[in-house]
C-alpha cells in the first residue's frame, strides 16, 4: 500500500460488545453480539467496495474519528458548532476494536496485530453532520520515531 486510504462509515460508532456464551450440546458456544456483528458486516462491506486490492501485509498506522449523533443538550445556538470531545459509552477503545475488526473482515489487513500505532478521536458530531465513524490506514516501515515522553529518563529535568 502506497499512501494512505480513507473509508468513511455513516451512522453512529458501536463499541465492540463483550462476548457472549450460551450452552448448546453441553458445551459453551461463544458469540459475538448481533449488535456489534450486524455493524462490523456492514462497515466491512463498505471498506470492501472500495478496497480494490490484496490485504495489506506489513505494519500500518490507524486513525479514528468515531463522530456520534449530539445530545439535544449540546444543540443549543451557544453550543460549538464543531467536532466536540465525547466522554460517555462506547469508550474509545471498544470503538477501535470494531473497526479494527471490521478492516480484517473486508480484507484491508491480515490480522489487526498488523496495527501498530493508532489514535482514535471519540467526539459528537459536526451540527451540519451526522454520526460516523472514519478511518484512515497508512503504511510504515522503517524504525518507530518514538516521542520524547517515552525517552526512558522520566522527569530527572
Amino acid at each position: 500500500m502506497v499512501g494512505s486510504y480513507r473509508f468513511i462509515i455513516p451512522g453512529p460508532p458501536i463499541g465492540k460488545g463483550r462476548p457472549r456464551g450460551a450452552v448448546r450440546g453441553g458445551f459453551i458456544k461463544m458469540y459475538t453480539p448481533k449488535k456489534t456483528s450486524d455493524w462490523e458486516k456492514s462497515a466491512a462491506m463498505l471498506i470492501g467496495g472500495s478496497w480494490r486490492q490484496a490485504p495489506e501485509d506489513g505494519p500500518v498506522e490507524v486513525s479514528i474519528l468515531a463522530a456520534a449523533s449530539r445530545p439535544k443538550r449540546l444543540l443549543r445556538k451557544k453550543d460549538y458548532d464543531g467536532l466536540i470531545w465525547k466522554t460517555s459509552k462506547p469508550d474509545s477503545d471498544n470503538i477501535a476494536k470494531c473497526a479494527l475488526d471490521a478492516l480484517v473482515m473486508a480484507g484491508v489487513i491480515r490480522d489487526d496485530s498488523q496495527v501498530v500505532k493508532h489514535e482514535v478521536w471519540d467526539c459528537y458530531a459536526e451540527r451540519d453532520r451526522g454520526p460516523r465513524v472514519e478511518i484512515v490506514i497508512r503504511s510504515i516501515g522503517g524504525v518507530p520515531s518514538v516521542p520524547k515522553c517515552f525517552d526512558g529518563r522520566g522527569d530527572e529535568g
